[in-house]
């Protein structure tokens, strides 16, 4: 037979197969209910929540308040980055005490990539159609889900100014270093022509020059004292490197509070000779050089802090004072002209008007480059913030419950189907050994 009626043939005969079996078959869909139920009551339950952000399309706020539309799929994608990055992951761990949470054993060589494991479980980050973010937690407790949510949506902002930070202040201070070495070679040029014109030169002019020469060396004596204790200490800003002092020093702390516990509860329960002791006992030294380091260099900075601050100050006033002096000296050097002009005068003063304008645009340049550097860049817009939900995502009963079920009757039906097909093949097998 074929068509329909082969079809109508083989669901009979598989109606017959249930039925045959139907205490069977019954039996192992009661067990698996049971079952489900069990194990969905076994399974700690867990809460979820979201929030939304949308990217910004640019990192200037000049920009952002005459343009304030949301960012396109390339700065969505950008910021997806940031947030998938180690950064914002270690400051969850250190905040949150992820590690504890997670029941990790820190003296295991893998503890790192099942931290890494777990956390990409706990915390999703997904673009929509949209162009926005969404960000989802799920945890056990609904308002530690609401919380990292919200505290990944509070510190975003300030991880992207850092990384923003981190890799513009070569910039700023390449444009920094372009500025002071223009202004000293206008310096030299100003110098030249006064010594060309000092016999002519009226008392207003040479004071006005020698205020100038007496700006500049205070000028320069205070960005080379400034420039001495970014080299000694390794920073450019000041504020930005004390931060990552702290969250250093912040991070030590915990660890060597970590390490001492282990140390503690290893060394009361195994061999003091043990590798578990052993190598507890030196993080934990570790820990406590690190702490003692960082904590001597956020004192030592304490002390220069002021001091930066003032000379940093009176950098910005002293640049401000010899730019006003050179204008007035500028305007008495064009109303007074009782001198004989020479090809070398008429050169020196082709020059200085020619750097000039490369001063004013670089000063532009700098100032535009540190004003940048130094204001904080766009906010993420936020659409939406997390709130706690104390409806289980997980486990679900009648979904987890369904799905035990289906694969257990599955399962039961194709062995009771491999064993009629057993039995059906058995006679052959005997005719072959007769």
């Amino acid at each position: 037979m074929t068509g329909p009626t082969a079809n109508l043939s083989e669901g009979t005969r598989f109606l017959k197969f249930l039925y045959k079996w139907r205490k069977i078959l019954i039996i192992a869909l009661i067990v698996s209910a049971a079952a489900s139920v069990i194990v969905t009551l076994l399974i700690k339950s867990e809460y979820e929540s979201t929030g939304i952000i949308f990217a910004t399309p640019t990192n200037s706020p000049e920009k952002i308040l005459v343009e304030p539309q949301f960012g396109y799929d390339v700065d969505a994608d950008w910021l997806m980055q940031v947030l998938k990055s180690d950064i914002v992951k270690d400051t969850l761990v250190k905040l949150y005490g992820l590690v504890d949470y997670f029941s990790l054993d820190t003296g295991s060589q893998n503890w790192h990539d099942e931290l890494n494991k777990r956390y990409r479980k706990m915390i999703n980050y997904e673009r929509t159609r949209y162009m926005s973010i969404e960000i989802t937690c799920r945890t056990r407790n609904p308002e530690l889900s609401a919380s990292l949510v919200n505290t990944v949506i509070d510190k975003i902002d300030g991880i992207r100014e850092r990384i923003f930070k981190e890799n513009t202040h070569r910039a700023v201070l390449h444009y920094e270093n372009t500025f002071f070495d223009k202004m000293h070679l206008i310096n030299h040029l100003v110098d030249s022509i006064y010594i060309l014109r000092n016999d002519n030169t009226s008392k207003s002019l040479s004071l006005l020059h020698n205020q100038i020469r007496e700006k500049q060396a205070e000028l320069e004596a205070d960005r080379d004292k400034l420039n001495k204790m970014r080299n000694d200490y390794n920073f450019y800003d000041l504020g930005q490197y004390i931060e990552i002092l702290n969250e250093n020093l912040v991070r030590a702390q915990s660890e060597y509070a970590t390490e001492k516990g282990k140390y503690e509860i290893y060394s009361q329960t195994v061999d003091k000779s043990d590798t578990l002791v052993i190598s507890a006992k030196a993080r934990m030294e570790g820990a406590r050089q690190n702490i003692i380091q960082f904590g001597g260099e956020l004192t030592k900075l304490d002390e220069i802090k002021n001091v930066y601050g003032t000379y940093e100050d009176r950098l910005v006033a002293e640049v401000k004072q010899i730019n006003q002096l050179k204008e007035q000296y500028e305007n008495t050097l064009n109303a007074f002209e009782p001198y004989v002009n020479s090809i070398r005068l008429e050169r020196l003063k082709s020059d200085y008007e020619h750097e000039q304008v490369l001063l004013n645009d670089l000063r532009y340049r700098y100032e535009n480059a540190l004003l940048n550097y130094k204001n904080p860049i766009p906010a993420v817009y936020v659409i939406n913030r997390a709130s706690p939900s104390y409806e289980r995502s997980s486990p679900s009963f009648i979904k987890d419950g369904l799905i035990i079920i289906l694969a257990t009757m599955a399962f039961v039906t194709g062995l009771l189907l491999l064993w009629e097909k057993f039995i059906s093949l058995k006679p052959l097998f005997h005719d072959k050994e007769t």
